[in-house]
């Protein structure tokens, strides 16, 4: 069975050149068979694990089949820690709050397991180590996404 295969790479920076505001962007290459589209977008004000989520989230709406395993590769960190020990159940169990402090990017979590639950196969991975041609890619979408903001 063939794999839908996803890479992304998101950066936070503390001054945009144009505004001089926190700006963060994403790319996302998708690989299906023998064929490639990159995604990216930027927005100002938001975390790194903000940015992650939102590109994440984007990403799966853009595939238009639900029914292939999906394998997504993304940075080390929260984002993927919390989705892959399912940290979110304990969350939604106790009113989307740790110790009584709301978690961060509640909306964002949200969106993102009603999303997953249309992807019956859905693997979430950290980055490998060696340098790809979708590292490549996604780098150098990102930082003309970057360069936009």
């Amino acid at each position: 069975m063939t794999t839908i295969q996803m890479y992304l790479v998101t950066e936070v920076v503390t001054k945009s050149p144009k505004k001089g505001t926190p700006a963060a962007a994403w790319a996302a290459v998708l690989t299906y068979r023998d064929q490639q589209k990159v995604l990216t977008a930027g927005q100002y004000t938001l975390t790194s694990n903000a940015i992650l989520l939102t590109a994440l989230i984007s990403s799966l709406k853009a595939l238009k089949r639900h029914d292939l395993p999906i394998i997504v590769s993304l940075p080390a960190g929260d984002v993927l820690t919390a989705f892959n020990q399912q940290t979110y159940v304990v969350w939604r169990q106790n009113g989307w709050k740790i110790d009584d402090h709301p978690i961060a990017n509640q909306q964002l979590w949200e969106t993102l397991i009603t999303l997953t639950d249309r992807f019956p196969d859905l693997t979430l991975t950290e980055h490998s180590a060696h340098s790809s041609k979708n590292t490549s890619l996604a780098t150098t979408a990102l930082q003309k996404t970057l360069a936009t903001l």
